[in-house]
């Protein structure tokens, strides 16, 4: 389920939010805390294993390099 957040005009986000599969103030909570506990900056938590691994490959450049251990998710 998603929803957008209440806007007082079109782009203009209430406290920083504007859709929810974008970000929303529980994951952005859970973010902070996971942040302090690490003492990081940081942090972006994602829905599932396979959401972080793409985001991950979809930032590196052509032609980099991935060491993986061998028991990892099939699907990745």
């Amino acid at each position: 389920m998603s929803s957008t957040y209440v806007q007082t005009a079109p782009s203009v986000l209430t406290n920083g939010f504007d859709y929810t599969r974008c970000g929303n103030p529980t994951r952005k909570a859970l973010e902070d805390c996971l942040s302090a506990l690490e003492y990081g900056t940081h942090t972006i938590a994602f829905a599932s294993g396979m959401g972080a691994f793409s985001c991950i490959i979809h930032t590196l450049d052509f032609g980099s390099h991935i060491i993986c251990a061998d028991d990892v998710y099939g699907g990745t």
